[in-house]
């Protein structure tokens, strides 16, 4: 797929956030928006993100032993994630994906060299942020990030099928192996948290909201119940959506922006050799400020 890029400076101050809220709704209408050749401050990097809606904050003790109840301390996910100032404060807000180890000897967020396959931001959590921010800082050339557009590939479904995922629903989660090995997560399915296949976004685009990798369970459809039905599905829209046409690949140099939509897009970061050498920035927020 051809990717919306817009040429625009972020570092100015200048209708700043009128130039936030535009590059939003074109979020929403093309799941996937790119900016090249950025030079930000982190506090540049947060005040944007905000003009468009309110910034995922690093969680509190208690929503991090969620996802972690080894390390149920604030304190370690901040060592480890946290992108870190000049003075030692944390800059909330912002996440360090990387293999670099900082001052206290810890890797970013993702640090592994090996792929991070398909997957879409906590799609088991009910106050997820559904747009995520990624920023190339440094040593970013080499490395390769796809996404799929989910708006196009649920357009060229035919109709009955359309119909027949409309009153599919799932539960996620997370599962060793299934996109990632991270040690740093806890395997678990949320039932409190039911999804629909088919999602309708603010601008009232529809398309798949398919994290595949992170759907533990299955309800509704034809034959409800039946898991030979739902793996028939699940088999038929993976082959669907990851045709080339649906895709778009990314070859990253610093100053790059990438920001997509976590509802009807979905992204996998390649294999890369040298993630202790490189570092992006990692915003999730939300379209709050979209009118």
């Amino acid at each position: 797929m051809k990717v919306r890029e817009l040429n625009v400076d972020l570092s100015g101050d200048t209708n700043k956030d009128h130039i936030a809220v535009l590059i939003g709704k074109e979020i929403l209408q093309h799941t996937v928006v790119l900016i090249r050749n950025q030079k930000l401050t982190p506090q540049q990097e947060l005040n944007f993100c905000e003009a468009i809606g309110t910034v995922q904050k690093l969680p509190t003790s208690d929503q991090f032993a969620a996802m972690d109840p080894k390390k149920k301390q604030l304190e370690k996910i901040r060592a480890n994630y946290a992108e870190i100032d000049k003075n030692g404060n944390v800059i909330d807000g912002i996440y360090r994906v990387t293999g670099e180890k900082n001052k206290d000897g810890n890797e970013g967020l993702f640090g592994h060299k090996r792929v991070l396959d398909w997957h879409a931001n906590q799609p088991s959590s009910e106050t997820r942020a559904p747009c995520i921010w990624i920023y190339g800082v440094k040593n970013t050339e080499g490395s390769v990030t796809s996404w799929i557009n989910n708006i196009m590939s649920y357009n060229d479904l035919p109709k009955e099928f359309q119909q027949e995922l409309e009153s599919i629903t799932f539960y996620c989660g997370f599962k060793k192996g299934g996109y990632t090995d991270s040690e740093h997560f806890n395997e678990h399915v949320n039932k409190d948290n039911p999804l629909k296949l088919v999602h309708t976004n603010p601008d009232g685009q529809k398309g798949l909201y398919f994290p595949f990798n992170q759907i533990m369970e299955w309800q509704g459809g034809r034959y409800p119940g039946d898991q030979k039905y739902y793996d028939h599905i699940k088999n038929k829209l993976i082959k669907h959506i990851t045709q080339e046409k649906y895709q778009y690949d990314h070859h990253w140099k610093d100053g790059d922006i990438v920001i997509s939509d976590q509802w009807l897009s979905i992204h996998k970061r390649h294999e890369f050799e040298s993630m202790d050498k490189r570092l992006v920035h990692r915003i999730a927020f939300g379209y709050d400020n979209i009118k």
